[in-house]
């Protein structure tokens, strides 16, 4: 069974024309180190055909995180979290940030308060937001800054107990970070959304508003 995706790739008509098209040979007028080259990246390529080409791929990689997820209860990526309830938190890796922008996100270190601006990256978005705001105001429009609170600050309640039973660093997290430092030292002003959203978690909590999430159970953002 193991073996039977492998031995079926790597017999298959389409996988070796593939390979025919992956050349070892470098130019002999450049001499050895070209050729040691081509033959990293041919390696380099036929890993990465092999493992599109690979058959049975999508099968086993749906079996593959159903059998974490359903029995174990264990998120088959890093980049998501298996909370409480099924409650899914965004976990780490890189992440399309804006168009063809990519960066790493880490929503854990942050929760625990483990990776702080620096006072250069908070000055630094002190003048970038004044800058908009002097600008604007040229304009005739008004600007405010508004932080959207991720799911963890809203229900921190729901992460897996070996994340809780870490102590946090509240004045640490980057989101505390960069409202206490603009309320502090900019004119800015400065919109904390947390507040409404936990008095509405309060009220349901009470009872006096009818019952309800308000982010969605396995994506990050609130709901309507």
């Amino acid at each position: 069974i193991i073996f039977t995706p492998v031995f079926k790739t790597a017999t298959s008509l389409n996988f070796l024309n593939g390979l025919k098209k992956l050349s070892i040979y470098g130019n002999e007028d450049q001499g050895v180190t070209t050729t040691q080259k081509s033959i990293k990246q041919f390696l380099k390529g036929l890993e990465e055909y092999y493992s599109q080409s690979y058959f049975f791929r999508k099968e086993l990689l749906h079996y593959n995180a159903s059998i974490k997820l359903g029995l174990f209860h264990y998120s088959p990526t890093k980049k998501a979290i298996i909370g409480k309830g099924g409650m899914f938190f965004e976990g780490h890796g890189l992440r399309q940030i804006e168009e063809d922008e990519i960066g790493y996100i880490d929503t854990i270190s942050d929760y625990l308060g483990l990776s702080p601006f620096t006072d250069q990256e908070l000055e630094q978005w002190q003048i970038v937001l004044e800058e908009r705001y002097y600008w604007l105001k040229e304009q005739g429009i008004s600007f405010i800054f508004a932080m959207a609170p991720d799911k963890s600050q809203i229900y921190p309640e729901y992460y897996p107990d070996k994340i809780n039973s870490i102590k946090v660093s509240q004045e640490s997290r980057r989101y505390d970070q960069l409202v206490n430092y603009l309320k502090g030292k900019s004119i800015i002003p400065v919109v904390d959304l947390r507040k409404a959203l936990l008095d509405v978690k309060e009220k349901i909590a009470a009872g006096a508003v009818p019952n309800h999430m308000l982010f969605y159970r396995t994506d990050g953002h609130w709901n309507a």
